[in-house]
C-alpha cells in the first residue's frame, strides 16, 4: 500500500538519499544522521538537486537530552 501526501522521517539518513527522493516526489523529507561527514554529504546532494535543505547540528540541541551519570558498583 502506498500512502499519498505523507511526510517522511529517516532516522538513520546516511548520505540522505531517502529524504532527497521524497522531496523530489513532492513530499517533505527529514533525515537524521549523527555522523557529521554524512550530514554534510547529504546537504551537498540536496543542493545539487536544487533542494532547499538545512543542517541542524546535534551539538546545538544536545540540551534536550541531558546526560545522566550512572553509578556502577
Amino acid at each position: 500500500m502506498i500512502l499519498m501526501d505523507t511526510d517522511l522521517l529517516d532516522p538513520f539518513s546516511g548520505s540522505g538519499t531517502t529524504p532527497i527522493v521524497a522531496n523530489l516526489n513532492k513530499r517533505k523529507g527529514v533525515g537524521i544522521e549523527l555522523n557529521r561527514e554524512y550530514s554534510l554529504l547529504s546537504l551537498e546532494k540536496a543542493k545539487n538537486e536544487n533542494i532547499n535543505a538545512e543542517l541542524i547540528e546535534f551539538q546545538k540541541i544536545k540540551f534536550l537530552f541531558p546526560q545522566k551519570k550512572v553509578l556502577c558498583p
